[in-house]
């Protein structure tokens, strides 16, 4: 199975895409007299100087949050348009928070505008906060102005959405709108940060277009998964036909039962018992192919689950998977 695009190992890139054909604001016609911002710094002085900036600029509803409790409680609280939060809050991981929001765990809303700021970008951490799904990453220390400014530009030129099997938040291929498939892949995500900016904001009809969006979100996050599962597990038949596996790979077969459970959870709650019966089997089976030398008979039923799980839900007919199993029974039958 070809990959994923946007699984693809970054160059990635943090300066401001955007969706072309919307009108540009200036500083002084952007009104953030709505707008709800979280400020998650520890720091007094740090936290004064950019609350300062911020209500400088109009931003009157910002809230203090100096620990990643506060931070959670606050993003279920307030349904901020935006967050600004310092990489080294006290009480846990900034990019856990961020990744949480992004997967629709923490808050009503996943699309919120979110702001990192690191004081000595470490490259471990500055990859953590990418991964995770953060707008924009702030060196510290910054000019108020500076901060604004790059506010402003996640008004007019936020990037759209990816969304994969392990990350979704602002695409950042360089080469992203050059890709051929691009459109198909990449999701312009209700903005109420420029919503509000631009005077354009009502209440009702941005948690509908919220509520819409993450519907999308949630079915291309399955999609993905269910993609994934096929495609670990093509990879992973010779080393279960042969009968022994390495710790990495009995981590990939882990990796496959997490993803069918989350895509059978996705069917559990519908009318669909069959999708989720099939993806509760291929766990069982798949718990069981989790030792070092797995049993043939457990590794012929995974064989067949996933042909079934592959015809179910990533279109019928001929797959990669019943490709790849029609290759490896040739290859297998073919005398030494």
């Amino acid at each position: 199975m070809a990959p994923d695009p946007s699984d693809l190992p970054m160059p990635f890139s943090l300066d401001a895409g955007g969706k072309e054909g919307d009108e540009t604001l200036s500083l002084a016609a952007a009104d953030f007299g709505q707008v709800v911002c979280l400020l998650g710094v520890f720091n007094l002085q740090l936290r004064h100087l950019l609350r300062t900036a911020l209500a400088t600029q109009g931003v009157r509803d910002v809230r203090d949050v100096v620990h990643i409790e506060s931070l959670h409680e606050q993003i279920g609280k307030t349904h901020p348009d935006l967050v600004i939060c310092d990489q080294d809050l006290p009480g846990g991981d900034i990019s856990f928070s961020i990744r949480s929001v992004r997967q629709g765990e923490l808050g009503e809303n996943p699309f919120s505008v979110m702001v990192a700021l690191s004081g000595l970008p470490q490259h471990h951490k500055v990859h953590s906060l990418v991964n995770a799904g953060v707008d924009d990453l702030i060196s510290l220390p910054v000019a108020p102005q500076a901060l604004v400014t790059r506010i402003l530009g996640l008004v007019n030129r936020r990037r759209p959405f990816v969304v994969t099997s392990d990350y979704t938040g602002p695409d950042r291929r360089r080469v992203s709108r050059h890709h051929p498939s691009a459109p198909g892949l990449l999701l312009d995500v209700p903005n109420t940060l420029r919503l509000k900016a631009a005077g354009q904001y009502d209440q009702g009809l941005a948690l509908r277009a919220i509520a819409t969006m993450r519907a999308v979100v949630d079915q291309r996050r399955k999609a993905r998964h269910a993609e994934r599962v096929v495609q670990t597990a093509v990879s992973l038949l010779p080393q279960l036909r042969a009968g022994y596996l390495t710790d990495e790979e009995r981590a990939q077969v882990r990796r496959v039962a997490l993803l069918a459970g989350d895509v059978g959870r996705h069917h559990a709650a519908g009318p669909d018992t069959m999708a989720a019966n099939l993806c509760a089997t291929l766990c069982d089976v798949t718990d069981r192919l989790d030792d070092a030398t797995p049993q043939a008979q457990d590794v012929q039923t995974f064989e067949k689950l996933v042909v079934a799980f592959d015809r179910l839900f990533n279109g019928g007919g001929e797959t990669p998977m019943t490709a790849a199993l029609a290759t490896a029974v040739r290859q297998s039958s073919d005398p030494a």
